[in-house]
């Protein structure tokens, strides 16, 4: 069971749960935790990354669904057959019984600064944001197919994570208070 890495490098970084572990919204006891991202990629390297044949489907969306998930398509993906591809990756954070899992397990995030990797794993990475993501793949025990999930990332290019407002989230206060950013 070797534990192999793979690189997919000019990627595009989507919904980055690295800072801290999300609620698995499959795990119907509500227990269970789990690191994760999506990323876009143009399409030789969504068909590049099939060859691969690992447990991971590539989705392929159009730019209308793309704009209404992600707000903008970053101008390296555009493309005349108007074709976006995403795969989503995760980590455990959390055994099944809810309690967490060694932090060295926990996927990384790496920024770019003057040219060399500095490890920024609690930074909050925007939408839109550019760089490599790094995925382990492990001999399943049974099925003997590949498993794969999220060991790293390394953001070249960051776009702040900025969360919005809610005007409900204080109602009845004056609008200066109303402008308190309440995160999603």
């Amino acid at each position: 069971m070797a534990q192999n890495l793979i690189k997919l490098e000019n990627v595009y970084f989507y919904y980055t749960k690295i800072a801290e572990a999300q609620k698995d919204v499959f795990d119907p006891a509500g227990l269970q935790k789990k690191f994760g991202i999506t990323v876009a990629m143009t399409k030789a390297e969504a068909k590049e990354f099939k060859k691969l044949k690992l447990n991971k489907t590539v989705k392929e969306i159009s730019g209308e669904e793309f704009i209404a998930k992600y707000k903008a398509i970053p101008d390296a993906l555009k493309n005349d057959d108007d074709e976006y591809f995403l795969i989503s990756v995760t980590t455990k954070a959390t055994y099944p019984d809810g309690n967490p899992t060694p932090e060295w397990t926990y996927p990384k995030a790496y920024i770019l600064q003057n040219d060399k990797p500095v490890e920024s794993t609690k930074t909050l990475i925007g939408n839109g944001s550019f760089g490599d993501l790094r995925i382990s793949t492990k001999e399943s025990k049974n099925s003997g197919s590949l498993n794969v999930s999220l060991h790293s990332i390394l953001v070249r290019d960051l776009v702040p994570y900025e969360t919005r407002g809610d005007e409900w989230a204080n109602p009845g206060q004056d609008d200066a208070a109303a402008d308190v950013d309440v995160p999603f």
